[in-house]
């Protein structure tokens, strides 16, 4: 098990998120995507705060901050793993086609991508239907 140092010297456990049956449906995946993307987007916003630099004006983080880093990087894992527990799922559902392409455009790469991808969804619709 890694740890993370605290200020103090102390030894902080690394935390993990509670893992997922594999028997999860996609309307679960997308509703706990929704709220991991929340609670990235309140840690995000506390990192820039000032009291979370390790000098007035820096660009690097004070051991608080370093936690809120951590966190930050510990979510974006956990959602990543949400989209590819919903990839893995049968085609076709709404839930799954919400998830997917949501996160395709968070993390845009790309107009060509996004059709792409919206054009499988909608394949994958229409063959369901």
């Amino acid at each position: 098990m890694t740890t993370h140092q605290a200020a103090a010297g102390s030894a902080l456990p690394e935390y993990t998120l509670p893992p997922l049956p594999e028997t999860t449906n996609a309307h679960d995946l997308w509703s706990l995507h929704q709220a991991v993307q929340t609670i990235m987007d309140v840690v995000d916003g506390l990192m820039s705060q000032p009291r979370f630099a390790a000098a007035p004006g820096g660009y690097s983080y004070s051991a608080a901050g370093e936690a809120l880093s951590a966190m930050s990087e510990g979510l974006l894992e956990y959602a990543d793993h949400l989209v590819n527990m919903a990839r893995a799922l049968p085609p076709g559902d709404e839930y799954r086609a919400r998830l997917l392409l949501e996160n395709e455009l968070a993390c845009f790469d790309g107009f060509a991508r996004v059709i792409a991808l919206t054009g499988s969804l909608a394949a994958e619709a229409g063959a369901r239907s």
